[in-house]
């Protein structure tokens, strides 16, 4: 599943916690019952099961925001990154670079011109 974009890897994470809820609100897991037997929900007569189910669900409707916000964000980088590309003509960290090393080279090339003139 890495292969895939993280979108769909949250998005299906979101749908296991999703059926998690569903199994938990009716028993298949986390049973309040002491033998562990099935009910309908609400029957059950506390409310852990639903507490339980709310906090699947409230986890899988996060990794659902988190697919979404990711997906979206993933797209609007690279349209952002295309306009850069199309737009200086090439690669943008060569006309535009800020690492220390081109900081160190400008500061060089300054010094060594105030010191020839």
């Amino acid at each position: 599943m890495v292969s895939h974009p993280w979108s769909a890897v949250l998005a299906a994470a979101a749908a296991v916690f999703g059926t998690a809820s569903l199994a938990a609100l009716v028993g298949v897991i986390h049973s309040p019952l002491p033998s562990g037997a099935l009910f309908w929900p609400g029957a059950a007569g506390t409310g852990t099961a639903l507490r339980v189910a709310g906090a699947y669900g409230l986890a899988g409707a996060v990794l659902l925001f988190l697919a979404a916000y990711r997906g979206l964000a993933g797209s609007a980088g690279a349209r952002l990154a295309a306009e850069d590309l199309g737009a200086s003509g090439g690669c943008w960290r060569t006309q535009n670079s800020s690492t220390p090393s081109s900081f160190a080279r400008a500061r060089s090339t300054a010094s060594m011109r105030a010191t020839s003139a």
